[in-house]
């Protein structure tokens, strides 16, 4: 629910108000002997009303997939917050600094996916065709029903939910082990 409060107020607000902005603190922790760097992010969102939203946790980038390692107080994810350009494009021009490499920074709105309950099928999108390797279906209980390899050719393909039966599923993208986005599903 906060989340859903947080992109509310980030898409009605910021559009109409001139005191609505994010603030990026950025604080370097480590580097790790393979190349990754450790970065601690704490992400304000004020609304202009005296209402303000916080997020905080580590992100690591660098040669390696990034990852988002959210504390469990925040009123959003950090990776929900990376959504939003202004934050990406702060904390980008912060590792640019450190000559860190963030070309694989990737954000979940990078990623799409859809479904179209009353054709049996879903369909992911991506921005790069290199972004994701692996597509996985969980059922309700967190059992892998599907395992899919996503085409290293296309930006967009259609999968069959044809072998799965009536319920509500979650799809997996993921690149390398590591989740880039999940969504939910629903077959009729």
């Amino acid at each position: 629910m906060k989340e859903l409060l947080f992109l509310f107020l980030f898409v009605v607000l910021a559009g109409t108000q001139t005191f609505a902005r994010f603030i990026v603190h950025t604080y370097y922790m480590r580097q790790e002997p393979k190349g990754s760097h450790h970065i601690f992010t704490v992400i304000t969102y004020d609304d202009g009303k005296g209402e303000i939203f916080v997020t905080a946790g580590e992100v690591q980038v660098g040669d390696c997939p990034p990852k988002f390692i959210t504390e469990d107080f925040c009123d959003i994810t950090l990776e929900r917050a990376f959504e939003m350009e202004e934050v990406n494009s702060s904390f980008k021009a912060y590792c640019a600094t450190k000559g860190i490499d963030t070309s694989q920074l990737v954000s979940s709105t990078d990623i799409a996916v859809l479904c179209n309950p009353e054709m049996d099928q879903f369909f992911v999108s991506r921005k790069q065709i290199a972004l994701i390797d692996q597509i996985t279906v969980l059922d309700g209980s967190g059992n892998v029903k599907m395992t899919l390899s996503p085409s290293q050719s296309a930006l967009s393909e259609c999968f069959s939910m044809q072998e799965l039966g009536p319920g509500i599923y979650v799809v997996i993208v993921s690149k390398n082990g590591n989740q880039l986005k999940s969504a939910q599903i629903i077959k009729n």
